[in-house]
């Protein structure tokens, strides 16, 4: 049997890939963690859940080199370039041919032939928009990547380095790339065994992170429309393809699936911005005067530990505090935020979802707002209840007699099920 060469089955590979042969070397360098948990960590840093099956100071130096590692294998706006490429591949194995069509029809009366050279201009157009989408990718990694790394690194270089890092020898830059890797990709690793505990008192730190974090996951819709309407209006100085960009602004999903029209942008920074608040203000209303969480800091400091983890738990799974201190009930809505945090995201994929008809004109997939909300009612609810379905196996498995001294309760078993 012959396995066909698309992109889901390269997809797949690459992601057993991953998994195996990065736990492998995980085990390698760290043989005293054992394979099942070398291949779970690798699992964790590729698919961004931040769960650790181990202590991080078990894991050695280089075992935590490799994770980062996977972490950018896996990371939600590197695998938007995959897609790209592979359709500007396969699009240039038939482009000479179509082109030399295109050279000897141009001209031709034949309605047939006109419709064909009307098709293969819209294709010239995508290959050429894909090419401009491509770039504009590769900017936004690089930028929040790069230039975010150095920023972090700027804000640590005010703060003494965590006793973890200094016993490792980590030093501030390798501390900072982490950091901005862990929360641009949403994965939730660090170097410190405790998350960013150790960073309780380095503001400016979570303070940044948590911009990582949005760039790289719920906002990232808003930073690439923003680019790219940058990129248009400066195309001309910049020498830019400005046809091929307006293209892309106005046929966004035809590029990517993180690319939205400005209203479905604007909609889902208002959904992203109403969950955040919501869950602040919840906090703000419940944790302030708790005498366990005062001892973190003053009420400044609460607020801003507030800030970061209504950020970071429901996208990130990093925390500067134990959350097992806070109010259950602000725990319970941490795990609907969790539970709808993918929501707006697809919610606005199906709303601007596009195909290209036979006439090779840009349409809308689905033809009303009813239409839409089927289709992401449908697949929002097989996937969670799938999930779910999975946690009770899982939940189960935790009830064994053998696990009961252990102080980690079912109702932070969930909680770590919706996390993950």
């Amino acid at each position: 049997m012959v396995v066909p060469f698309t992109y889901f089955t390269t997809l797949t590979v690459w992601l057993l890939f991953c998994t195996f042969i990065g736990g492998a070397i995980v085990l390698a360098v760290s043989p005293n963690i054992g394979f099942v948990n070398a291949a779970f960590l690798a699992t964790s840093a590729w698919g961004g859940t931040g769960l650790y099956s181990v202590e991080a100071r078990d894991v050695s130096a280089d075992g935590l080199t490799i994770l980062y590692i996977l972490m950018y294998c896996g990371g939600p706006c590197i695998l938007l370039l995959p897609p790209m490429i592979f359709r500007r591949v396969s699009y240039s194995k038939i482009r000479p041919e179509l082109l030399n069509f295109l050279k000897s029809e141009k001209d031709s009366n034949a309605p047939i032939a006109k419709s064909l050279v009307e098709v293969i201009d819209q294709c010239e157009m995508i290959h050429r928009a894909l090419g401009m989408t491509i770039f504009l990718v590769v900017m936004h990694n690089f930028f929040w990547l790069f230039f975010g790394t150095f920023i972090m690194y700027g804000i640590n270089m005010h703060y003494d380095d965590p006793p973890e890092l200094v016993q490792r020898g980590f030093s501030k830059l390798w501390a900072s790339a982490y950091i901005t890797a862990t929360g641009f990709f949403n994965c939730g690793f660090v170097l410190t065994s405790d998350s960013l505990f150790q960073y309780i008192d380095k503001k400016g730190v979570y303070v940044w992170c948590t911009v990582l974090i949005l760039a790289g996951n719920t906002l990232a819709p808003l930073c690439l429309r923003a680019l790219l309407k940058l990129m248009h209006t400066f195309a001309d100085p910049l020498r830019l393809d400005k046809p091929a960009l307006r293209f892309a602004l106005d046929n966004p999903r035809l590029m990517t699936t993180h690319l939205f029209s400005t209203r479905q942008t604007l909609l889902l920074s208002l959904f992203v911005l109403a969950i955040d608040a919501s869950e602040f203000i919840f906090f703000v209303a419940s944790e302030l005067d708790r005498p366990e969480l005062q001892a973190y800091g003053d009420m400044p400091t609460l607020v801003g530990i507030g800030y970061f983890q209504c950020i970071s738990t429901r996208s990130a799974g990093l925390q500067v505090v134990d959350i097992r201190l806070c109010n259950q009930g602000l725990l319970v809505l941490y795990m609907l935020g969790m539970y709808v945090s993918s929501a707006p995201l697809v919610s606005q994929m199906h709303a601007s979802s596009q195909h290209i008809d036979d006439e090779g004109t840009p349409q809308n997939r689905h033809a009303d707002a009813a239409s839409v909300a089927r289709a992401f009612s449908s697949t929002y609810l097989f996937r969670h209840t799938a999930g779910l379905f999975l946690a009770i196996i899982v939940c189960a498995f935790a009830e064994d007699r053998r696990y009961s001294a252990q102080d980690a309760s079912l109702f932070y078993i969930i909680f770590e099920i919706f996390s993950a």
